[in-house]
C-alpha cells in the first residue's frame, strides 16, 4: 500500500530528504564494512596489526576521511535547508490547522473559509481515510501550514508532502510545502490522542488555480 502515490514523497524537497538519507545509509554501510574487516584481520593476524600501528599514511587517511565525508554530506543538506527556509519566507497561501478530538479543522484566513474535516466510515480502498470535507488547495504554490490543537496533543502528518508537525494546545508550529502536480493525498494523526485516535484522518486535494477559485466561490456561498 505504501508504494501508491498517495503515500509517496513526490515533492522535490521531500524526495531530496529521502535521497540524502539513502546516501548516508550507503556511506555508513561502506565504512562499517571497511572498519569491521580491518579489525577482524588485525585480530586474526598479529603481523597486520603491527603494520597498521606503524603506517603513518593510513593514520592521516582515516583522520581526514571522516571530515571529507561530513563536508560532502553537509553541502547538499545546507542547500536543502536553504530551499525549505525560502518557502517559509515567501508563502503564497497560509493554512491554519487545528486538531480536535477527533477531527481536523482547516482555516484559510485570506479567503475566510473554515472547514471541519471529519472521518467517514465508507468502505473503500483505504478504510477510515475518507472525510466528509476535504481541503482543496492549488498546486504550484508555496504553502505555509500553521498547526495547533484545541484540546490534547495531536500530530499532523502528510507523508507524501513531507509534512509532520506537532499540534500542541496553546502553541503554534509551522511547516511549509510546495507541490508541483494535482492529485489527492491522505494522511493521519501520528500521536495517540484518545480512544478514537484511528478516526482522525487527513485528506487533501490539489487542483489547478482555476478550479480552486471555483471551489472558493462555492464554499463562500
Amino acid at each position: 500500500m505504501w508504494s501508491l502515490p498517495y503515500f509517496q514523497n513526490i515533492i522535490r524537497d521531500s524526495w531530496q530528504l529521502d535521497e540524502l538519507h539513502r546516501k548516508i545509509i550507503r556511506i555508513q554501510l561502506i565504512i562499517r564494512i571497511i572498519t569491521g574487516g580491518v579489525i577482524i584481520l588485525s585480530i586474526i593476524r598479529y603481523s597486520l596489526r603491527k603494520i597498521l600501528d606503524e603506517w603513518i599514511l593510513l593514520e592521516i587517511i582515516w583522520t581526514l576521511a571522516p571530515g571529507l565525508v561530513l563536508v560532502w554530506l553537509g553541502i547538499p543538506r545546507l542547500n536543502l535547508l536553504y530551499q525549505q527556509e525560502r518557502l517559509y519566507r515567501q508563502p503564497e497561501s497560509i493554512i491554519k490547522v487545528i486538531g480536535h478530538q477527533w477531527y481536523w479543522e482547516y482555516n484559510l484566513p485570506e479567503i475566510e473559509i473554515s472547514i471541519e474535516s471529519i472521518t467517514t466510515k465508507e468502505r473503500n480502498l483505504f478504510p477510515l481515510a475518507d472525510t466528509n470535507e476535504r481541503l482543496i488547495l492549488p498546486f504550484k504554490k508555496n504553502l505555509l501550514f500553521l498547526v495547533t490543537s484545541a484540546d490534547v496533543i495531536h500530530r499532523f502528518a502528510l507523508p507524501s508532502l513531507g509534512l509532520k508537525a506537532d499540534a500542541n494546545p496553546g502553541r503554534l508550529n509551522s511547516v511549509s510545502s510546495f507541490r508541483k502536480t494535482p492529485g489527492w493525498l491522505i494522511g493521519q494523526c501520528r500521536e495517540l490522542c484518545g480512544s478514537l485516535h484511528s478516526n482522525i484522518s487527513i485528506r487533501f486535494e490539489f487542483t489547478s488555480p482555476i478550479l480552486f477559485v471555483e471551489w472558493v466561490k462555492t464554499s463562500q456561498d
